[in-house]
């Protein structure tokens, strides 16, 4: 994160410098000597289980925690999750650890004359943060962040890594906002959508029944699904969408 920090990298990585830099810093605290092979093999590591973490962020319908930094989900949606994912299971009871140190290394820190900051931060000015990612070739992506400073914006492209990114940090920012919403505009969990399915006259171990467990992880569809008056209506919904999808 220090070399990171002191601009010392090359493009997705930390240039020679950096890896210098790196070397010397860890066998001063740690008396132990590794070479540039070994640090790249471990920032790779971290590099990948970071956007594990990210795609979690982005599976729909989870809320968050921001005290314990825990998905908010019961049993049966990491039941379905898991089975598709497996590799997010490390994170079920929280997020990476040195999760800060991993947003510097894997996002871009915007430095002005008059201050520094993680960018989305704010530092006062008129501009919008913007935040950025590299991907695996080093270029980066930018979107902009809700708190302001004074630095000015680049051209960058847009990676895979940035959308994943950005769709989570666009579904916290909107979970957070909604969080203060009535009772009555509440979106049914996983486990409520799946018992009002089964009120509807669906039986488990049927195709539809199977539809509706994909859906349930969709928190727009649990949505949709909710909106409307009637069971009549929700059955007519459901099998249309099952139709839908099965053509």
């Amino acid at each position: 994160m220090e070399e990171v920090n002191n601009n010392n990298r090359d493009g997705g990585c930390l240039s020679k410098k950096g890896y210098e830099n790196l070397e010397r810093k860890f066998y001063e605290k740690v008396g132990e000597k590794l070479v540039r092979k070994q640090f790249k093999n471990k920032w790779d590591q971290l590099k990948k289980e970071y956007t594990w973490w990210m795609e979690l962020l982005n599976a729909t319908g989870l809320g968050w925690d921001p005290q314990t930094k825990t998905m908010d989900a019961d049993d049966d949606w990491w039941k379905i999750h898991l089975e598709m994912r497996p590799d997010h299971a490390k994170f079920r009871n929280g997020p990476p650890p040195n999760l800060e140190q991993q947003d510097v290394m894997f996002r871009k820190a915007h430095v002005t004359g008059e201050s520094a900051a993680i960018a989305g931060q704010e530092t006062g000015g008129g501009k919008e943060a913007p935040i950025l990612l590299e991907d695996d070739r080093g270029t980066s992506s930018k979107i902009t962040g809700k708190r302001k400073f004074g630095a000015g914006e680049g051209n960058e492209k847009e990676s895979p890594f940035f959308t994943v990114y950005n769709n989570a940090l666009n579904t916290l920012v909107s979970r957070n906002e909604g969080s203060s919403s009535t009772k009555a505009d509440k979106v049914p969990t996983m486990k409520e959508f799946l018992a009002t399915v089964r009120e509807c006259g669906v039986s488990e171990g049927t195709d539809i029944m199977f539809t509706a467990s994909k859906l349930a992880m969709n928190r727009d569809s649990r949505e949709v699904f909710a909106a409307f008056a009637t069971n009549e209506g929700r059955l007519d919904w459901l099998q249309r969408t099952h139709a839908e999808m099965n053509k």
